[in-house]
C-alpha cells in the first residue's frame, strides 16, 4: 500500500548514513522547495526558506549526501546556505562530487532521487504523462 511505502522511506531516512557505499544521494531544487518562491524576481532574489527547510535538509543529510540542483547561479546559492546557516547539511550545489559516480553528462548530478517543485513523475504512461504536463501546477500556486 501507498502508507505503508510511505513509512518505509521516511524510516530510511531517519536512518543515520553508515558511510557505506550504498548511501544515498539526493539532488534538491531551491526555488520552491527550500526557499519561498512566487515567481522569478531576478537572480539577486532568493526567497527566505520555509519553515520545514531546515527539517528537511536535516533528515536528507541523514539519510546520505545532499546536492543542491538549481538554475541559479552556485554563488548565489552559497551565499543563501550560509546566510541561512543550512551550508553544513549540503555536500555540493549542482554537481556531484563523488569520484565513484562518473557520467557522461556533468550537467546533471547523479542522485538517487531528485526533489523539485515543477518535476512530474514519469510513470511508463504516456496518456496520463500528457495529463499531468495539461494539469500541472506548481504547488505555491494552487
Amino acid at each position: 500500500s501507498i502508507k505503508s511505502r510511505l513509512e518505509t522511506i521516511l524510516a530510511s531516512l531517519q536512518t543515520p548514513y553508515n558511510g557505506s557505499d550504498s548511501y544515498g544521494l539526493v539532488a534538491v531544487d531551491m526555488d520552491g522547495v527550500l526557499a519561498q518562491y512566487s515567481g522569478w524576481k531576478g537572480c539577486s532574489h532568493i526567497g527566505d526558506p520555509y519553515p520545514h527547510s531546515e527539517k528537511l535538509l536535516k533528515m536528507l543529510n541523514n539519510y546520505g549526501k545532499v546536492i543542491i540542483y538549481t538554475s541559479r547561479g552556485n554563488r548565489e546559492v552559497h551565499d543563501w546556505l550560509v546566510k541561512w546557516k543550512l551550508d553544513k547539511y549540503i555536500d555540493s550545489i549542482n554537481i556531484n562530487k563523488d569520484p565513484m559516480l562518473v557520467g557522461n553528462n556533468p550537467g546533471k548530478p547523479t542522485a538517487n532521487f531528485y526533489i523539485d517543485d515543477r518535476a512530474i513523475r514519469f510513470t511508463g504512461d504516456l496518456t496520463k504523462l500528457l495529463q499531468d504536463l495539461q494539469t500541472f501546477k506548481e504547488w505555491w500556486r494552487v
